[in-house]
C-alpha cells in the first residue's frame, strides 16, 4: 500500500492527528468553570452575613479552574434597584383646523410621556481595587480585564485562557472591596441585600449569589427581677432592673432614644409602673422625669448613647385589682432611636409574670344534684367551688352535652349564680342570672338526626373581683348553672344516653371539671297498698294500711317531688309515717 499509494502514509498520519487535536479541544471545551461568592465579614445576624453601613467589607469571589485548563469569565451583578417612572415633557405645537371657510392655524399646548428607567445601586464597588490570587498550578499569558456597565450595576472580569497543570481542579480567589451606601434608603438590621455572579463563557449557567444584611446600631433590653418573687396577686409589688445596651453586633452610636412600656393586659387597671432612678454607665441621668411617666403614655429621654455604653433603670410595679387571675400579666418596654444617617429603628423587650391559680379540691370541683338519671324539664344544677386569690376573675361556664339524639335547642340553661361567695365583689347582672327569661322554651314532636358536633352551652360570669383591701388568704367562691332538656316525654321512652362535660375558662385558660353520662328518661311508678287489723282483741277498729311506691320495668327516669293521696272518707287518721294525709269533706 506505502508503494502504490505515495504519500497516503503521511496522509493518514496527518488526519490521526487533525482527530486528536479535535478530540482534546472538544475535552476543554467541555469543561466549565463554578463560581462562588462569601462576603467576608466579623459579623453574622439571622444567618446573614452582617456589614456595616458606615464601613466596608470584602466580597470574595472563587473561581474553580477544571483540569486541564479553560477560558474564564464572568459578570457581577451589584445589589441594586431597578425602577420606573413615568415622564412627560410640556410642548408647544402648532395645531391647524379647517372652520368651513378658512384653515386657522393655532399654537397649542401638549405633551409628550415617556418611561424613564432607573436604577439605585446599594452598595459602592470598584473591581480594579480587586485581590486577585491564583493557584499554583495555574498560569496565564493574558492581563485580567476588569470592566463595568454604564449604570455601575454590573462588572465583568475576563481572565482568558487559564492553563491547570494539575489533574484536579484549582481555584483563582478575587477578594474585592465594598461599602454599603447609606444614602440610598438603606435600613440597618432590615434590609438584605445580594451579589449575584454568572459564568459568560464556559460556565454552569447557574448564578452564583449571596445575601448580606445592613447593621448599624442596634439595642437591646434586659430584665432582671429583684425580689424574685414567685406567682403574683393584686396587693404584691415587683421589683425590677432594666438595662438599655447595645448588642455584640451594633457598631454605631444610637440618638434620640425614645422609652415607652405598659402593662397588659388590663393596662394600669392590673398594675401601675414606677421609675425610681435611672442612671448611664458614664454619668448621671441629667434629664428630668416624672416616675409614673409609663403609665400617662409618656417617655424616657435620651440624647445619645454611644456604643459599649448602658442606661440602667430601677422600677417597680404594683398590682392592682384589675389582675387578672390565672393569665400571666406583662410589661413591655418599646425603645425608639435613630442612626446617625437619620434611620428610625426600634428595640422591644418584655418580663411575664405568672398571677396565682384557682385553687380546687377534688371533692367540690365537680357536683351534681342528680345521679346517673333525669327526666324530661328535670333541672339539673352543675356546681364548682374553688378558693380564689386577691385580683379579677373574668370566668365563664361552659357545658359541653353529646348526644346522637339531641339538638342544640334540647338543652336550655336555667340559671347562673354565685352562692356562698360573700368575699367577692361582681355586678348587678353579673348573678344570680335567669337563662329562662331569654329563652322560649318549647315541646317538640320530631324525627331525631344524630348531632355531628357537640352542644355546648356557656354562661359568661363576668367579671368577679376579690379586693386586695380585704385582709387574709384567699376566699371560697362557688359558681352554679343549672340545665334543662326540653323535649317531648313521647321521645324519650326508651332513654336517651347522653354525657356532659363542665369546663371553666379563667383568664383565657380552660380548666377542666369533669365528666359525667347519664340517660334522659320518663319516670314510671307503681303502688301497692296493703291493710291489715292492728290488734282484733284489744282495738279490733284500728288498721293498719301500708303504701310501697316504686319503679315499674319501663320506667327510665328517676322520680322527684312524688305525693300519695290517699282517700280516707270514714276514718280517723292519728298516727302517720313519709306521707301527709289529704282529708275529703
Amino acid at each position: 500500500m506505502a508503494v502504490k499509494i505515495r504519500g497516503q502514509p503521511a496522509t493518514i498520519g496527518l488526519c490521526l492527528a487533525a482527530y486528536i487535536f479535535q478530540f482534546l479541544w472538544l475535552q476543554v471545551l467541555s469543561q466549565n468553570i463554578s463560581l462562588a461568592l462569601d462576603v467576608d465579614t466579623p459579623y453574622t445576624f439571622d444567618s446573614h452575613p452582617g456589614v456595616y453601613r458606615l464601613g466596608s467589607a470584602n466580597l470574595t469571589t472563587t473561581v474553580t479552574i477544571p483540569a486541564g485548563g479553560v477560558s474564564a469569565s464572568f459578570q457581577l451583578t451589584l445589589p441594586h434597584l431597578n425602577y420606573t417612572y413615568r415622564d412627560c415633557d410640556t410642548l408647544l405645537v402648532n395645531v391647524t383646523s379647517f372652520n368651513g371657510t378658512h384653515n386657522i392655524t393655532e399654537e397649542q399646548y401638549t405633551t409628550n410621556c415617556y418611561d424613564t428607567y432607573g436604577i439605585t445601586l446599594f452598595v459602592s464597588m470598584d473591581g480594579n481595587d480587586s485581590a486577585i490570587s491564583y493557584s499554583s498550578d495555574l498560569s496565564t499569558s493574558s492581563t485580567t480585564k476588569i470592566t463595568a456597565s454604564t449604570d455601575g450595576e454590573t462588572i465583568y472580569f475576563d481572565f482568558g485562557h487559564i492553563a491547570n497543570g494539575a489533574a484536579t481542579s484549582q481555584d483563582i480567589s478575587i477578594a474585592t472591596p465594598f461599602t454599603v451606601l447609606s444614602n440610598n434608603d438603606v435600613t440597618p438590621l432590615q434590609d438584605i441585600l445580594r451579589f449575584e455572579a454568572t459564568p459568560t463563557t464556559n460556565g454552569t449557567n447557574q448564578a452564583a449569589n449571596v445575601s448580606f444584611i445592613v447593621i448599624g446600631p442596634q439595642l437591646e433590653i434586659s430584665f432582671t427581677e429583684l425580689n424574685n418573687s414567685g406567682p403574683i396577686e393584686a396587693g404584691d409589688r415587683v421589683h425590677l432592673q432594666v438595662v438599655l445596651q447595645h448588642t455584640s453586633l451594633s457598631t454605631e452610636n444610637a440618638t434620640n432614644l425614645q422609652l415607652s412600656g405598659g402593662i397588659s393586659p388590663q393596662g394600669t387597671s392590673a398594675a401601675t409602673i414606677t421609675i425610681s432612678s435611672v442612671a448611664t454607665s458614664t454619668g448621671p441621668y441629667n434629664i428630668t422625669f416624672s416616675s409614673d411617666v409609663m403609665n400617662i403614655g409618656g417617655n424616657l429621654n435620651f440624647n445619645l448613647l454611644p456604643v459599649d455604653e448602658t442606661v440602667t433603670i430601677l422600677l417597680w410595679y404594683d398590682a392592682l385589682d384589675g389582675l387578672l387571675i390565672n393569665r400571666n400579666m406583662q410589661l413591655s418596654l418599646q425603645l425608639d432611636y435613630v442612626d446617625l444617617e437619620g434611620h428610625n429603628l426600634g428595640a422591644w423587650g418584655s418580663k411575664s409574670k405568672a398571677t396565682r391559680d384557682l385553687t380546687f379540691d377534688d371533692q367540690t370541683k365537680f357536683s351534681l344534684n342528680v345521679e346517673n338519671n333525669v327526666g324530661v324539664d328535670q333541672v339539673v344544677e352543675v356546681t364548682t367551688a374553688f378558693l380564689m386569690p386577691h385580683g379579677t376573675l373574668a370566668a365563664s361556664l361552659e357545658l359541653e352535652f353529646e348526644s346522637a339524639a339531641l339538638d342544640p335547642d334540647d338543652v336550655v340553661l336555667v340559671r347562673g349564680d354565685l352562692p356562698q361567695s360573700e368575699e367577692v365583689n361582681y355586678a348587678s347582672d353579673v348573678a344570680p342570672v335567669d337563662f329562662l327569661s331569654q329563652n322560649r322554651r318549647r315541646r317538640k314532636r320530631q324525627i331525631f338526626i344524630p348531632a355531628t358536633v357537640p352542644i355546648i352551652k356557656t354562661w359568661d360570669v363576668g367579671d368577679i373581683v376579690y379586693p386586695s383591701s380585704v385582709s387574709g388568704g384567699d376566699t371560697p367562691v362557688s359558681m352554679l348553672v343549672s340545665y334543662l332538656v326540653n323535649l317531648d316525654p313521647t321521645q324519650v321512652q326508651n332513654g336517651v344516653p347522653f354525657s356532659l362535660t363542665a369546663t371553666m375558662r379563667a383568664g383565657g385558660t380552660a380548666i377542666p371539671l369533669g365528666t359525667r353520662s347519664f340517660v334522659l328518661g320518663v319516670p314510671e311508678l307503681k303502688m301497692e297498698q296493703t291493710v291489715q287489723i292492728a290488734d282484733e282483741t284489744k282495738n279490733p277498729y284500728e288498721v293498719r294500711i301500708n303504701v310501697t311506691v316504686s319503679h315499674t320495668a319501663q320506667s327510665t327516669a328517676d322520680a322527684f317531688d312524688v305525693t300519695i293521696f290517699c282517700d280516707a272518707t270514714g276514718l280517723s287518721i292519728f298516727l302517720y309515717r313519709n306521707m301527709i294525709p289529704k282529708f275529703r269533706v
